[in-house]
């Protein structure tokens, strides 16, 4: 009799995780689930089983509702070992759990594999396109140059960066960190 119960209750897990076969159960969230604040939070993303992204905050506050995490301090990297890494750090950031895309503000550090180094005050994600980019001004410095612009895009998947209006260059400086 306890092996037929335990029985059941390891089938209606069965069907509530969704294993395949057995049905699957859409989870309800409850209506007006409070936001959940969380501290040190990583976030991963995976593509054809790898991990490709990581997402890190010191504070998260997740919106049950709306689907975000309202992110404090964040540090983002596309890790792949053919095209290099990408790190990227912002004061704050949203991101959307559902689509994962993600908006970065405040001040917004990145690096490439290739060593450049790029500044501005605002930068978006779309998953979907894989590429960053901002309309806010953008300074990209490299080993001798500094390179200013209207805004930027960054093919994530070819690893090129794309500048976008007014772009100015002065060889052989590299600019204060502090301005975009």
């Amino acid at each position: 009799m306890q092996l037929i119960r335990l029985l059941g209750i390891l089938c209606a897990l069965l069907v509530g995780c969704g294993i395949e076969g057995l049905g699957q159960r859409e989870l309800q969230v409850p209506a007006g689930l409070p936001p959940a604040l969380l501290r040190q939070v990583v976030f991963e993303g995976f593509s054809s089983g790898i991990r490709d992204a990581v997402v890190t905050a010191a504070v998260a506050r997740i919106d049950t509702e709306r689907r975000l995490a309202l992110l404090r301090e964040v540090e983002l990297s596309f890790r792949e070992e053919v095209r290099g890494r990408v790190e990227i750090r912002a004061e704050e950031g949203t991101l959307d759990l559902d689509s994962e895309d993600f908006l970065l503000r405040g001040s917004v550090e990145g690096v490439t594999a290739a060593g450049d180094r790029f500044h501005t005050t605002q930068l978006e994600y779309e998953r979907s396109e894989e590429r960053l980019w901002t309309g806010a001004p953008v300074r990209l410095e490299r080993s001798s140059m500094t390179i200013r612009a209207e805004g930027m895009e960054f093919d994530l998947a070819e690893r090129r960066v794309h500048l976008i209006g007014q772009v100015t260059a002065v060889v052989g400086e590299r600019g204060p960190v502090d301005q975009p």
